[in-house]
């Protein structure tokens, strides 16, 4: 696995909330409901964010959050079940994943519970999350999809 540490800018992004297990639920939500609402929103084609709120090692599966979203657009009021969040800015630990979903738990086991603790940072306290750039990779024939993965560190 490769890492870098990296300083990242704040963003605000307009998401939907997930509420249930990490994992395989996080794609047919991506896929049923974030998709639809971004193409009636006009905000397809906009580097997205998957932002992880709760440790699954703590909180009980089912009462995980994760907010699904994307870069908002300057002035956005959200609407429905949309709400705004402020992703902060700092030093991340990076690291980029290409493979199905389904792969991308044991890249984020990888970082946290391997990389992190031998690399001389901490966790920072704000939400880790998955950036998919604009440009990224993504096969719909597969789902083999490309993003980084951020957690936010500092000097440990």
């Amino acid at each position: 696995m490769i890492v870098e540490v990296l300083e990242r800018a704040s963003v605000t992004i307009a998401c939907l909330r997930y509420t249930g297990p990490y994992g395989a639920g996080i794609e047919p939500f991506w896929r049923n409901t974030v998709y639809a609402w971004l193409r009636e929103e006009g905000m397809l084609g906009r580097a997205r964010y998957g932002v992880s709120l709760d440790n699954p090692g703590v909180m009980p599966p089912d009462q995980c959050r994760y907010d699904a979203g994307v870069e908002a657009p300057l002035g956005y009021t959200p609407t429905g079940d949309a709400h705004l969040t402020v992703l902060p800015g700092g030093l991340y630990a990076v690291t980029r994943f290409q493979g199905h979903p389904s792969q991308i738990g044991a890249v984020w086991h990888q970082l946290l519970e391997v990389w992190l603790p031998a690399s001389g940072f901490r966790h920072a306290g704000s939400p880790p999350y998955e950036y998919v750039p604009e440009d990224s990779l993504f096969n719909p024939q597969t789902g083999e999809m490309s993003c980084e993965i951020c957690v936010p560190v500092e000097p440990g």
